[in-house]
């Protein structure tokens, strides 16, 4: 028997969606959406988030130049705010288990002791629920999605 293998596939807004990445990265408050990059990236990481110009009616790669960077940040965005996550939406003073502090997170593993005799090579946080076999609908209906 042939199992049949489902991926969620979201459509995105890309012009909204980059001009959401635009702002933010203008932003200067976190609470406005600042979004911060580690002090070891390099400039080629900063080149590609300057790979696209706005035009009047769209965002357009400038030729010979890499924008995966930018095309990677904006993705995160959407994927964030929409149905599978809803990051946009969680009440962050009583997040649900997918999001909540890793000693209490399903999804956060841990390395095995060396003497382990599983062969998993990892060690799952006691909780209520696992979500490894849940799809993305049962997941979301959990956290009254």
């Amino acid at each position: 028997m042939r199992r049949v293998v489902t991926f969620p596939v979201l459509m995105l807004n890309s012009n909204l969606l980059k001009d959401t990445l635009s702002n933010r990265l203008d932003a200067t408050e976190v609470a406005h959406g600042l979004i911060t990059f580690p002090d070891w990236l390099g400039i080629e990481f900063y080149q590609e988030l300057c790979a696209e110009i706005r035009t009047a009616t769209k965002w357009e790669k400038i030729p010979h130049q890499n924008n995966e960077a930018w095309d990677l940040l904006y993705y995160c965005i959407g994927v964030s705010i929409s149905k599978l996550l809803m990051i946009d939406r969680i009440d962050w003073a009583n997040p649900p288990p997918l999001f909540d502090e890793w000693n209490k997170n399903p999804l956060v593993y841990a390395p095995v002791d060396a003497t382990d005799e599983t062969g998993d090579n990892v060690v799952i946080h006691d909780a209520q629920q696992s979500y490894a076999e849940l799809s993305w609908d049962e997941i979301n209906k959990l956290q009254g999605a």
